[in-house]
């Protein structure tokens, strides 16, 4: 057997091996549970499509409507469930698998093998606590609309960028930041053009209408949406208010203070560097020299800026959210994991040296340590229990709610992502007030617009007082820094008033109210 033959067989044997992984891992991440961030977005949809309530104006919070709207849709269909959940999930990851492989298709089969293994893989590596993140959300229409620019009949010119402006518009409605992409696309499409068949004035400015057509249709749903339900003015007050209050006035950084000036400066750009220099920068230089020197097309070759282009916009993302958590980077994670994948692409016969041994390494060495496992699979394997969510706090209150709710009844959560709002959601227990998480009291409190939402929510409260009241008082996070506290007493001595501690438990305190009262 010939050297070229062995290496294709290893490659391949392995690339099998990995999809077995995949397959298992898959199956085992259906024993996972919602944590951080899902739970609060899930339990916000659940009351928009159960129980009528409208956000912005029945329900505080940043979220942008598309967000809702695809929770909304898994939760009807999963009934709110964690199986459910982790099934639509699954789906929904194999919805941006199937368009990352026709995408990368063309760069050659093994090289769209392995970058929908790596989306795939890289996804389920983060564990439960990315599951379901606004940036695996977005993933979707963006790579919806790579495969429209690649696939899609130039002929039907117009519904093609049409499309694509479309599908970027419903990225944007998830957040607004989504859209970086698509100047670049639409660039590389018109250079594309220019390279082929060749482009006119005329012609280029179909495409950019058409594409701003697309891309404004979604937008303007969300905001029709907003304004027949009454709550346009309340979505304009909290993205005048409190966006700027977590963004460039002062920002919330990836360790929960409040920053300004130059030291605000100083987290952007240490947040950004320590982010974008990550180890796959290592298989995607090699898989970009590689690509590049290779016998694919020159308008495929092109197709490797426009990847790298995506990757370094998508950086940027971050910076625009002055946010560096792990699923900050996701997008720029994945796009980046794709120019990895060109490691795999054919090269011309005879390949020696680095070129014959780079595929080998990468797949072998650096795989296993970008792609680890995730811990809850390692806890399977070892048999190991995986924890319950905020080791059973959550399952503890649902369950307390679900015996002592009545109907009619509601609760009202005094935590951010504690677990309360997790409970409430099991317990389908509605919400006393507009405020989900009660981080907005504690931070920037000179902000008249945090005085103002301090004043109404004890308005509300003393209004029409809840049955119960779930206090987080440990493994709740906590913003810290300027201008921020962790006092409010006129809450405090409305709770001692009116309400008695009905259950206690690890860090928590379940507040009830008598009946009689």
């Amino acid at each position: 057997m010939t050297l070229p033959k062995l290496r294709n067989i290893l490659l391949i044997d392995t690339f099998v091996l990995l999809t077995i992984y995949v397959i298992v891992l898959a199956g085992s991440s259906l024993q996972w549970r919602m944590l951080h961030d899902s739970p609060i977005v899930m339990y916000i949809s659940l009351m928009i499509d159960k129980f009528g309530y409208v956000p912005y104006r029945d329900l505080l919070d940043v979220n942008l409507p598309g967000t809702y709207l695809i929770y909304a849709l898994v939760g009807r269909i999963s009934s709110y469930s964690d199986l459910g959940f982790r099934i639509a999930d699954l789906i929904y990851l194999a919805a941006i698998a199937a368009p990352t492989w026709v995408w990368m298709r063309d760069f050659g089969k093994k090289v769209a093998w392995a970058s929908a293994l790596f989306g795939v893989m890289l996804y389920l590596s983060y564990g439960q606590v990315m599951s379901f993140q606004r940036e695996f959300l977005i993933l979707l229409p963006l790579m919806g609309a790579l495969v429209t620019a690649v696939r899609f009949p130039e002929r039907r010119f117009m519904s093609k960028y049409f499309i694509i402006g479309l599908l970027f518009g419903l990225a944007a409605t998830i957040k607004p930041q989504a859209a970086l992409g698509m100047p670049f696309l639409i660039a590389f499409q018109a250079w594309d053009l220019w390279r082929g068949e060749g482009l006119d004035r005329k012609r280029f400015l179909q495409m950019g209408v058409m594409t701003a057509v697309g891309f404004v249709i979604p937008i303007g749903m969300a905001i029709l949406y907003l304004w027949q339900a009454g709550a346009l003015p309340s979505f304009i007050e909290m993205a005048q208010n409190w966006w700027p209050l977590n963004l460039y006035i002062t920002t919330i950084t990836t360790d929960l203070q409040i920053v300004t000036g130059p030291v605000f400066r100083k987290y952007l750009w240490s947040g950004y560097i320590t982010g974008i220099l990550t180890l796959w920068l290592i298989p995607m230089f090699v898989g970009v020299w590689l690509a590049l020197t290779s016998q694919l097309s020159a308008s495929t070759k092109r197709r490797v800026w426009l990847l790298i282009c995506l990757a370094w916009c998508y950086s940027i993302y971050t910076l625009l959210a002055a946010k560096f958590f792990p699923y900050h980077w996701f997008i720029y994670i994945y796009f980046v994991a794709q120019i990895a994948a060109l490691c795999f692409v054919e090269q011309p016969q005879p390949v020696r040296g680095w070129k014959s041994l780079a595929p080998l390494v990468v797949l072998w060495l650096l795989v296993p340590v970008l792609l680890r496992p995730p811990a809850e699979f390692v806890s399977k394997l070892l048999g190991w229990e995986i924890p319950a969510p905020h080791n059973g706090r959550v399952d503890e209150i649902a369950a307390f709610l679900e015996e002592n709710l009545q109907e009619g009844e509601t609760v009202q959560p005094l935590d951010w992502t504690g677990g309360s709002v997790h409970a409430m959601l099991i317990a389908k227990a509605p919400i006393a007030t507009p405020v989900v998480y009660d981080v907005i009291f504690y931070q920037n409190i000179s902000s008249p617009y945090i005085q103002s939402w301090r004043q109404r929510f004890m308005g509300l409260m003393e209004a029409d007082p809840p049955q119960f009241i779930i206090q987080i008082e440990t493994n709740k996070p906590w913003i810290g820094g300027e201008d921020t506290t962790r006092e409010f007493p006129a809450l405090h001595a409305f709770m001692e008033a009116g309400y008695r501690i009905a259950l206690a438990g690890d860090g928590y305190n379940v507040w009830e109210r008598d009946r009689t009262d």
